[in-house]
């Protein structure tokens, strides 16, 4: 396959966090789609501004956060503070602690986590705990280990290939002030690109490495509890066969025969 990447011009709802959006809205493979509200990802939430906490805790009232940084990361970048929201710190490695000198690519630092990191299938399962109530779950450039919490998540609850894919390509537009954010780590820029060929390594390897999503969180100790309050948290209910089907603008399409 060829390697994809994608530029443009960032999408995010914050001012001070360039990486964030809802979940909410991706397709699944039984033709629901992921309750909006519920789960968001981001990159850091360190310079929110006020406007933007008011957006994150107010409006969207946000009640949880997994920072998924290493603790030094989270206690010099710190983050908001905000009445009684609850927040949780489960580090994965960063992609700067994960350089060698062989400069690993993307996808095996991806394989790394998926196979190696023990904190990995416990930020799953906290995630089943922390949902329903709206979180949001997040790193540094909220790309690389979000992205991978991101996209077993999806893949646990039923989201399409083609979904899991498209969200993650979505953070590669939010790039660049997130590069100019980290300028002084010196890290090399290809770890800042959001290639097609890495998130499809990852996904290969789940399925060929676990026989799938399931199989995965079988063997990382993820209970079916866990993975049901997953589903239930973030999926549309499916519809009555009767019931009109929404479009794609999320209204409710016409009977047939109707207009």
């Amino acid at each position: 396959m060829t390697a994809r990447s994608v530029t443009g011009s960032s999408d995010s709802l914050l001012t001070g966090a360039f990486n964030f959006r809802d979940l909410g809205g991706l397709p699944t493979v039984d033709g629901t789609r992921l309750r909006r509200g519920r789960l968001f990802r981001s990159d850091t939430l360190q310079a929110l501004t006020a406007h933007d906490e008011q957006l994150l805790f107010e409006e969207l009232g946000v009640r949880c956060i997994l920072d998924l940084r290493t603790a030094s990361e989270a206690a010099t970048e710190g983050g908001p503070v905000h009445g009684d929201t609850c927040y949780v710190n489960i580090p994965l490695q960063s992609v700067q602690n994960s350089q060698s000198a062989s400069r690993p690519r993307l996808a095996d630092i991806y394989l790394h986590h998926l196979d190696d990191d023990s904190n990995l299938p416990k930020a799953v399962e906290l995630l089943a705990r922390l949902l329903p109530r709206p979180t949001v779950v997040h790193c540094a450039s909220g790309k690389d280990r979000t992205g991978i919490v991101a996209a077993l998540v999806l893949g646990l609850v039923g989201a399409t290939r083609e979904a899991i894919i498209s969200d993650y390509l979505r953070s590669g537009p939010n790039m660049p002030p997130i590069i100019e954010r980290f300028r002084s780590y010196r890290l090399p820029d290809e770890l800042f690109h959001c290639t097609e060929s890495a998130i499809v390594t990852f996904l290969d390897a789940v399925e060929q490495r676990y026989g799938g999503f399931a199989g995965w969180a079988r063997q990382a100790g993820i209970s079916e509890a866990a993975v049901s309050r997953l589903r239930q948290a973030l999926t549309e209910p499916r519809p009555e066969p009767d019931e009109p089907q929404p479009d794609e603008s999320g209204a409710p399409s016409s009977p047939r025969g109707t207009g």
